[in-house]
């Protein structure tokens, strides 16, 4: 991972896509304040229509949705921009196996996100993201690294 500069994410354009309401209220949350445009969707029809209208610096896109997987959007993001750039793309998913990380890297987009999400973890993410650092971004979180032991006296 490259330790270069990030960038302040305050000037940036989101959308944030997921089809969960709390979710997009914690992304609300978490963004809005911190951003120079926040936009939200509900599914990947609502992105690509929010995408045809306006361009994005970086785009949270939740990868199973009902009306359309999130790399289905996002190809047809892109297919739509033409020749335009479509911004950079995060995964934001509850799946974090192996398989759908390469999936996620295969189909071209720039980081990776478990959730749920730190709210830190989803602004450095952006951050190194936007920056171009890694090429592909994924920051574990370091409370997931931790064994937790049940019985402390026992384990002892």
């Amino acid at each position: 991972m490259n330790t270069g500069s990030k960038v302040e994410i305050g000037a940036l354009k989101i959308l944030a896509v997921d089809d969960h309401e709390t979710n997009r209220e914690f992304i609300r949350a978490a963004l809005a304040p911190r951003v120079a445009l926040l936009e939200l969707a509900g599914s990947g029809f609502e992105a690509m229509e929010k995408c045809r209208s306006g361009r994005f610096d970086i785009v949270l896109m939740d990868l199973h949705m009902p009306d359309m997987d999130g790399l289905v959007a996002w190809a047809q993001i892109c297919r739509q921009a033409g020749d335009e750039a479509s911004g950079k793309v995060i995964a934001l998913t509850a799946d974090s196996r192996a398989a759908e990380r390469e999936r996620v890297r295969a189909a071209g987009f720039h980081g990776f996100l478990d959730k749920p999400v730190a709210r830190d973890l989803l602004l450095e993410t952006i951050s190194r993201v936007a920056a171009g650092l890694d090429g592909f971004t994924e920051i574990r979180n370091p409370a997931d690294e931790r064994v937790l032991l049940l019985d402390d006296a026992r384990a002892a």
